[in-house]
């Protein structure tokens, strides 16, 4: 009986401390995160279309800014750059035309990772500009 006892209080030792450890990455992984959720980000969120991976999209935003930032000094605001990007993208991608062709929208973070918010927001629209790599063409619509 000793030994199962003592196993038993080793076992329960380790719970603890994995436990504990969990807690301690929990409350890193929050920090981390509210230190990418600047304002600039929120509103870039808050703007685009498809809303999905967040996390990513934060990290990919901070990344973009410090691109931005390196390669074209003469930009002011960096902020207002990315966000008119975002804001022409989402213009493009209205809500009937996300329930129809969500999986041909881009997620955020890779619009920010490629700096899609430097292409011309003409061809994000075209009808033939899908089709060449597989997607369907789309009349734009008023929503």
């Amino acid at each position: 009986m000793n030994n199962i006892e003592e196993l038993l209080v080793e076992i329960r030792d380790i719970l603890i401390i994995m436990s504990a450890q969990k807690k301690a990455r929990k409350t890193r992984s929050k920090l981390d995160a509210d230190g990418l959720y600047t304002p600039g980000f929120e509103s870039a969120w808050q703007t685009y279309p498809r809303k999905l991976g967040k996390r990513n999209a934060a990290k990919a935003y901070s990344d973009a800014l410090s691109r931005l930032k390196q390669s074209r000094p003469e930009i002011s605001s960096p902020e207002s750059y990315i966000l008119k990007g975002v804001f022409a993208y989402s213009k493009v991608w209205p809500v009937s035309r996300i329930r129809e062709e969500a999986k041909y929208c881009l997620h955020m973070s890779t619009f920010l990772n490629q700096d899609r918010f430097e292409d011309d927001p003409d061809a994000w629209g075209k009808e033939d500009s899908n089709e060449g790599i597989g997607g369907p063409a789309w009349e734009p619509t008023v929503d």
